[in-house]
């Protein structure tokens, strides 16, 4: 609303008082003979049951959020925006109680137990989540594609699964993943 004042040239303290209470929702009923500041309506909106739905309406979106991680067709950058509306719109301003609700909403199966949470604001947090996001990103998982390179010839080798019979005495036949190399593309 500032924005728009200040684009409409409006400058006047009460017109900006004036403004911004005609551009309340007719449903939400306050009395504005006692209104005198910006503050005085902000608390006036606050102590409208309207505005304890919402806050619990956020609480609520809070704990249902998941975070999907990006290899698995997730956003990290619109988890982490609507992670913070959330908090701010729930009025969670507690970083102890941020942290928790954070790590409720990453999976179960996330590399991040053994961090220490030591974070003093709600950008720490983020950042240490980001840290935790690159780190699970560089994890080789069953079913990762990978190449190796030998050092020596620069030549790539590949995997293909054969049976081969075991050349101890046992003569027991094994699943063995057999490394080929392969040529080296020019």
């Amino acid at each position: 609303m500032c924005l728009y004042c200040n684009f409409k040239q409006i400058t006047n303290k009460q017109e900006i008082l004036k403004f911004a209470i005609m551009s309340i929702d007719s449903t939400i009923n306050i009395p504005t003979n006692d209104i005198t500041s910006l503050n005085a309506l902000i608390d006036a909106l606050k102590n409208h049951i309207s505005f304890t739905i919402f806050k619990n309406s956020c609480k609520r979106k809070l704990h249902v959020l998941e975070y999907v991680p990006e290899r698995e067709g997730g956003n990290t950058a619109n988890f982490i925006t609507d992670f913070r509306k959330l908090c701010r719109d729930a009025e969670i301003t507690d970083v102890a109680e941020q942290i928790r609700r954070l790590f409720s909403a990453i999976p179960s199966n996330f590399i991040f137990t053994n961090m220490p949470v030591n974070v003093d604001s709600m950008d720490e947090l983020i950042t240490m989540f980001e840290e935790i996001v690159l780190e699970d990103s560089r994890i080789i998982r069953s079913g990762s594609i990978i190449a190796l390179r030998h050092v020596a010839t620069g030549k790539y080798l590949s995997s293909c699964n054969k049976k081969y019979q075991q050349q101890d005495d046992n003569n027991v036949r094994v699943n063995v993943t057999f490394l080929i190399l392969l040529r080296m593309l020019i």
